[in-house]
């Protein structure tokens, strides 16, 4: 017998249950969560996927912060931003986002990034 999912009442509740989590760490630390999402080039999936990110975010209580990168911006350059995104305290979560431009190795980049911050 198959069952069926009502995915808009099941993202409810875990949104619900999400939000009373950050309610509890917002009084803990004194501040809402940071999550960055790292953006490179101008793919049209990308901004719209961004956009997504940023609404569920802010529903959830969450700062979200854009940090858009040219899609000719060098690996060194790239390293440096998320370094600096790395050491910001004031960030708890990074994503970076796919598909990235050609010249960019996925699996360089992700070593840019801090594991204590990658939420993927």
């Amino acid at each position: 017998m198959a069952l069926l999912l009502d995915g808009k009442k099941l993202a409810s509740v875990i949104h619900e249950g999400i939000k009373k989590d950050l309610a509890g760490l917002e009084k803990s630390f004194g501040r809402r969560p940071v999550l960055v999402c790292v953006s490179i080039g101008n793919d049209p999936s990308c901004r719209l996927y961004c956009r997504t990110q940023a609404r569920v975010a802010q529903e959830l209580g969450i700062e979200y912060r854009l940090a858009q990168c040219p899609a000719d911006i060098q690996e060194h350059e790239l390293a440096d931003r998320i370094s600096g995104v790395n050491a910001d305290d004031q960030v708890d979560a990074v994503m970076i986002q796919h598909p990235l431009p050609q010249g960019l190795s996925r699996e360089t980049v992700i070593e840019f990034l801090s594991p204590r911050k990658d939420v993927e």
